[in-house]
């Protein structure tokens, strides 16, 4: 099967990320459409007739969009597609896991105020706002836990869960760090590619420019390659010129740059900027705001890492594509999202909707793994167990 030539178009590319973000669709197959599907056939699954309207029509489309890339999958390189199906078991325990952390929300704030899946009801809290004595110790047991999910069985997102792991032929497939590095390879290097074709192509296209304009263009970037040239080396400056990412060793930390558009373009997106750790392992994206043309802003990401100012860069700039275990490095750590409001930010509960929403979050982390688990075991049956032993493995991995 021939690897696409570019990524998806970009509508197409919403549809399947909004799909793994709201876990509605795997990563396995989300990844086996952008390497492998066909643009013909992914349009066509995704804007058919839906007999149902609004989630449920939504639902549906994500299924045939799953079997599709389960499809794709069956068809890759023995490698590649053991990858696939590991990124495949990752995101479908990580939705498992996300709608148990959300069975738990509806089911506190259900138990306390009504409104999800009950009707509204006297807020059954203390006048200090906490909540009353009885139901608080009925909140902690196994029972509650028990009903509540039980209570969820027939909601949709539920039931769709459960669909997938019959689509997924209820098997669990072994997870590696190694099969997430050559998927990125590969995803990596098909947008190289497709960069360069599409240079290529606008270069042919593009209008005839003056010749003193040229001959201006010529100059400075000789002047800006020889300067780039003394600090990271004629070969490399070479490299980057025809397109090819560099990187930018800095401790235990690996910068990747590559070019954008023109050489002698500049300002802010001339580069494509990439964290990697020190074995190469995906981190993040960094966006950075430079006026200045490519290769000084090459030249300038060098002479930081050199003085060993990297963490300048990153504070200076906006992370994306980031990968869960990138905050856990020193230099990142500081642009972790912050965490919801605790209750020790609060204090004394007063009902209002901070204080609920702070309440309903403190209950659906402390009780995670309680509802985690029985999530599970009414989602796969005998399989529950194994994999939210398998779950809590790739969670811990990923703190």
């Amino acid at each position: 099967m021939k690897l696409r030539e570019a990524p998806l178009p970009p509508d197409l590319q919403y549809v399947l990320d909004d799909g793994v973000e709201h876990g509605t669709l795997t990563g396995g197959a989300h990844i086996a459409m952008w390497l492998y599907g066909s643009i013909d056939e992914i349009d066509r699954i995704s804007n058919a007739p839906r007999e149902e309207r609004g989630w449920a029509g939504t639902a549906a489309m994500c299924r045939n969009l799953e079997s599709y890339g389960q499809s794709l999958i069956d068809q890759m390189e023995p490698e590649l597609a053991a990858a696939a199906r590991g990124a495949t078991t990752a995101s479908f325990l990580h939705a498992l896991a996300d709608h148990a952390d959300w069975i738990a929300s509806q089911s506190f704030e259900d138990a306390v105020w009504g409104g999800c899946m009950i009707h509204y009801h006297r807020a059954r809290l203390h006048r200090d706002g906490r909540v009353e004595t009885n139901l608080a110790r009925k909140l902690e047991s196994s029972a509650f836990v028990r009903r509540a999910v039980d209570r969820h069985r027939s909601e949709t997102g539920l039931r769709h869960l459960i669909g997938q792991w019959d689509r997924l032929g209820r098997k669990i497939s072994p997870v590696s760090r190694e099969g997430f590095d050559l998927l990125d390879a590969t995803l990596q290097d098909q947008r190289n590619r497709a960069n360069r074709r599409w240079r290529e192509w606008a270069a042919a296209r593009e209008k005839p420019v003056p010749p003193k304009v040229v001959r201006r263009q010529r100059r400075a970037v000789v002047r800006a390659a020889s300067i780039a040239a003394a600090v990271l080396g004629a070969s490399t400056v070479s490299a980057f010129a025809q397109g090819e990412p560099v990187h930018i060793p800095a401790g235990d930390i690996s910068i990747e740059v590559a070019l954008s558009g023109p050489i002698h373009a500049g300002g802010h997106g001339a580069l494509r900027i990439r964290l990697a750790d020190g074995s190469a392992r995906h981190l993040s994206g960094l966006c950075l705001y430079q006026e200045a043309p490519a290769l000084d802003q090459l030249a300038s990401l060098a002479l930081h890492a050199k003085a060993g100012a990297v963490g300048d860069l990153i504070k200076a700039g906006n992370l994306y594509n980031t990968a869960a275990e990138a905050y856990s490095h020193p230099l990142l750590a500081e642009k972790k999202p912050k965490p919801a409001v605790s209750i020790d930010d609060i204090g004394r509960w007063a009902d209002t909707h901070v204080a609920r929403h702070a309440m309903i979050q403190e209950y659906a982390v402390r009780r995670r793994d309680a509802f985690g688990e029985r999530v599970f075991i009414v989602a796969l049956g005998r399989d529950g167990p194994t994999a939210w032993r398998m779950w809590k493995s790739i969670r811990e991995r990923r703190s």
